[in-house]
This record gives C-alpha cells, structure tokens and sequence, in this order.
C-alpha cells in the first residue's frame, strides 16, 4: 500500500468557484417550486381579502328600453322607458365583516407558510453551502500535503 501518487496540473482538478452563500440562498429562493407555491398562496389570499372588501360595493343597474304600440290610440306610438336599480344590504347580521375577517386570517396564514418555507430552503441551502465549503478545505488541505510530500 505505498503508491505513491503525483499531482497533475490539470486546470479541471483545481478547486470550483462558488457564489456567496447570500447568493445562493437569493437564486434558491427565486427558483425554488414551493416558495413559488407559497407566494401564489399570498396572492391568492390577498385577492380574497380584496373579494371579501367588495361586498360593501352596492350593485348598480341601469335598464333603457325603446317600445312601439298601435294598440291604444291615445298613447304615442314610439316611446321610451329608462331606470336604474339600486341594491344595498343594509343589515347581513356581520357576515361580510366575518368574510372580511376570514379572509385576512387566511392571508396572515399564506405569509407565515411563506416565511416558513422561505427559512427551510436558507437552511437546506446553508447545509449544503457548508458541505461544499468543507469539502474545498478538504480537498486544499490534501493537496497542500500532497505538495508537501512530493517535495
């Protein structure tokens, strides 16, 4: 078991470049398909919180009509009829406040899913950043004995 080893000066054998663990963590994050989930959680949440809020909206409606008869003679022939329907739930016994309540703890809840997933992928990718990191220092570490043993 002496086998003596020689170093080449291959370019490919020298150790990889990596980004900035911030980097990292910020390109998992964008990329990552359950922190997408999660933002779409938040937006979706959000857009019920804006449904919930339009309930308070009144309905509008506006008619026009245009009508010919020629079977009354003492009323015109051609006239016109136009109206508008205004509707509003004065009393709902607090439903759209419970909507309206409902749905901002919906959406209270999407955003701490999307911290929480947020903070597993940094941890998954600050696990992994440290195993590269210690694996160059193993790799330069053997390298410089390697150098040491050849000289």
């Amino acid at each position: 078991m002496n086998t003596k080893l020689q170093l080449s000066e291959d370019s490919s054998a020298a150790p990889a470049s990596i980004s900035s663990r911030e980097e990292c963590v910020r390109i998992a994050r964008e990329q990552s398909p359950e922190v997408r989930a999660a933002q779409q959680a938040v937006k979706k949440a959000q857009a019920e919180v804006a449904a919930a809020k339009d309930a308070y909206i009144p309905d509008l409606t506006a008619l026009a009509r245009y009508s010919y008869q020629s079977g009354i003679p003492f009323l015109v022939h051609n006239f016109g009829t136009f109206g508008v329907i205004f509707t509003y739930d004065l009393f709902d016994g607090g439903r759209r406040n419970a909507e309206i309540k409902e749905s901002r703890t919906m959406l209270s809840k999407a955003q701490l899913d999307l911290d929480q997933v947020e903070e597993e992928v940094s941890v998954r990718v600050d696990v992994a950043y440290n195993k590269v990191v210690q694996m160059q220092n193993l790799v330069t570490l053997v390298t410089e004995e390697q150098l040491k043993k050849l000289e």
